[in-house]
């Protein structure tokens, strides 16, 4: 079965970001041979100055597969690795349900949390509603917002960027677009939905990052003119944050 585990608020002004903490335990869960690590996608939260957050109100999905009776497993795991991991004044609030339960309710909060200030507790009272497994695990435990927010929004289909895919940040040289879409299982289009041609050579780029729409996973490129010829390219860092946050 397909499990979203969601994670917000692990780190503070002097640590590494709850992006690289959802990386990381996905990696470890892997290799402990508690799930296969599918993806991780960044969810861009309402930044205010009326929220507690540590730099830019972000939140993480992560995408896995496990059987059904090792979901406590894969949970405990992920509780204990938080704590462990995590920045000592962080407020770590997650999540972990499978895909199919999360509902529209979920992914409405999601989206109000992209506009609004929400606090913990309709976060908390929504979860029980939907017999959604949240928790905080260290300090206030205000991460539980983002936590919940982060499945939401990922189970909508329609937001964020994917931050780890396998292969995704090992790509270095020249390929095909079939040859892309080969190695990542992601969709390569114009900004506008237009498909490349698949033979057509594109560059990867040291920082590339998927969007998602309609469930899916899609690296947006564009033509260049270079002395009258042209060629595809991917498009850049602020494009992608642009259409992603």
């Amino acid at each position: 079965m397909i499990l979203l585990l969601g994670i917000d608020d692990t780190d503070d002004s002097s640590s590494r970001g709850t992006g690289y903490q959802a990386r990381q335990l996905g990696k470890t869960l892997h290799e402990a041979g508690l799930a296969d690590f599918r993806a991780v996608t960044r969810h861009q939260l309402l930044v205010d100055s009326r929220i507690d957050y540590t730099n830019r109100n972000s939140s993480a999905c992560l995408v896995l597969e496990a059987a059904k009776t090792d979901i406590t497993n894969v949970l405990d795991f992920a509780r204990l690795g938080l704590k462990s991991d995590c920045a000592p004044d962080s407020n770590v609030g997650i999540t972990l349900v499978e895909r199919s339960a999360v509902n529209g309710g979920i992914q409405d909060f999601g989206r109000t949390a992209k506009h609004e200030v929400l606090s913990v507790n309709p976060a908390r009272e929504l979860a029980e509603r939907m017999e959604i497994h949240l928790e905080g695990i260290n300090g206030t435990g205000a991460g539980v917002i983002g936590a919940l927010a982060a499945i939401g929004l990922h189970a909508s289909g329609e937001d964020g960027r994917f931050i780890w895919l396998p292969k995704l940040r090992e790509l270095d040289g020249s390929y095909t677009v079939a040859e892309v879409i080969k190695l990542l299982g992601v969709d390569v289009t114009t900004i506008s939905g237009e498909a490349l041609p698949p033979s057509a050579e594109i560059e990867a780029l040291e920082w590339m990052r998927p969007i998602m729409r309609e469930g899916r996973a899609i690296l947006l490129a564009e033509r260049e003119n270079q002395d009258g010829k042209f060629s595809w390219r991917f498009v850049d860092k602020p494009t992608v944050k642009a259409l992603s946050d």
